[in-house]
């Protein structure tokens, strides 16, 4: 094994260790030049913040004022982020207090949201539905949106983690548009399209699943 070599600091000026005490001064540590070549800057940090309205009263079940209660600086965000990213969409889907909200951030700016919630069905069928997801036009076409999507389906995994029973399949409803974007970004993570479709105002939502059995994050590493 090589011993250490030691250098000329570049702030006290003599030669020690980086992380050694300089028997002269006394100096430690690495130089502030060195230290902002190595850290790694939060401002393009990626990270994902998440609330939902579970346990709380049922008078207030599904109401902004629920929303409000579980995370009121979130649900900014959230209202924020959906006039941006669906300015045109109408709000067929109402916030169901069995859904949970997730949101996307660079550093500390919000840059997208997705809503899910478990769904079943008079069969007795269980499914896990992607109502919403979106990334800001800004930040698309960086990697954010599939690595935003694969968070939503590892939280989706999470919360089944510790119940009795598990939903079949994980289902989005996708815009189709000319460029397919939506679509082979669900599919770069597992998402098949069914024969299904759904029209809405100036789109149709095609159908894509994912069986339960694919969206392990462990297996998919």
């Amino acid at each position: 094994m090589k011993a250490a070599i030691s250098l000329r600091c570049g702030v006290c000026g003599h030669n020690h260790l980086q992380d050694v005490k300089c028997s002269i001064c006394g100096h430690i540590g690495k130089s502030r030049s060195f230290k902002c070549f190595k850290m790694a800057s939060s401002a393009f940090k990626f990270s994902v913040q998440r609330f939902d309205c579970q346990g709380q009263d049922k008078a207030i079940a599904g109401t902004v004022t629920a929303l409000e209660s579980a995370n009121l600086a979130l649900w900014m965000f959230v209202k924020i982020l959906r006039g941006k990213i669906f300015p045109n969409a109408p709000n067929v889907l109402s916030d169901d207090p069995e859904s949970r909200h997730l949101i996307s951030f660079v550093g500390d700016g919000p840059m997208g949201v997705a809503r899910w919630k478990p769904k079943i069905f008079q069969s007795g069928i269980h499914d896990a539905i992607i109502e919403r997801f979106g990334i800001v036009q800004s930040k698309r076409r960086q990697g954010n949106a599939k690595r935003f999507l694969r968070v939503v389906v590892e939280d989706i995994w999470t919360f089944y983690a510790q119940k009795p029973t598990h939903p079949q399949a994980l289902i989005a409803y996708v815009p189709q548009n000319d460029s397919f974007a939506a679509m082979k970004l669900f599919q770069s993570v597992g998402f098949q399209a069914t024969s299904q479709a759904e029209m809405v105002v100036d789109n149709t939502l095609l159908q894509m699943q994912m069986a339960w059995g694919c969206c392990n994050p462990q297996v998919n590493e």
